[in-house]
């Protein structure tokens, strides 16, 4: 969601809060005790700080704002399914389980606008570059995927399974398309596509602990 604090996007001040404020939600989620509270707070954080970070930002390309957008939502949904616990085994239900069910929401309304940006954004589309024809199928199989199995974990069906899919074509996305940083140092600033990788990354960490679970 953020630039470098020498970006002209966005105030510096604004950018030290919000790095304090995530700074300390993540250590206060190290601590097991009220681990749910905190991680709710930490989404409220992510929340308000997009909401905000997003009125205030001056213009850029919709392409880029779109993947900010749908990536500050996908991190809501991991706070959401960490507050859940739902990727911890335990021996009751827990009374604030039902967050599971949102956090996946987000995690396939994720995947299923990253598939359509893939396929639909040119420069989405230009950062997964490998030869002809092999690039094309690549992205229309990674596209496939990412719907189908979005929809399987927005669903929660067949959710460990959706879990593990989804987790290797995340880490082929990655590392092919996010982590192409002689293409994106072409469309944007190093530190914001840093951001938007990191939070691919919290996806695919989500997605492995509950497929383990």
């Amino acid at each position: 969601m953020l630039r470098c604090p020498e970006s002209e996007l966005l105030p510096q001040t604004f950018v030290y809060i919000y790095i304090f404020a995530m700074f300390l939600s993540g250590t206060m989620l190290s601590f097991g005790d009220q681990r749910s509270l905190y991680a709710l707070i930490a989404a409220g954080f992510t929340g308000a700080f997009s909401l905000i970070a997003h009125t205030i930002m001056p213009s850029i390309d919709t392409w880029l704002r779109v993947r900010m957008i749908i990536r500050d939502a996908a991190v809501i949904g991991v706070y959401l399914i960490i507050a859940s616990r739902g990727t911890e085994r335990l021996t009751r239900r827990y009374n604030l389980a039902w967050l599971f069910h949102y956090g996946c929401v987000m995690l396939a309304a994720f995947f299923c606008a990253t598939s359509f940006q893939l396929l639909r954004s040119p420069e989405e589309y230009a950062a997964l570059y490998l030869p002809y024809p092999l690039g094309d199928f690549a992205k229309i199989v990674l596209a496939g995927v990412f719907i189908v199995g979005g929809l399987l974990l927005g669903s929660e069906r067949e959710t460990k399974t959706a879990s593990w899919i989804l987790a290797a074509a995340l880490t082929f996305y990655i590392m092919f398309v996010e982590l192409s940083l002689g293409y994106w140092s072409r469309k944007t600033e190093f530190w914001t596509q840093m951001n938007l990788t990191i939070s691919s990354i919290c996806v695919l960490l989500i997605l492995l602990l509950v497929a383990l679970k």
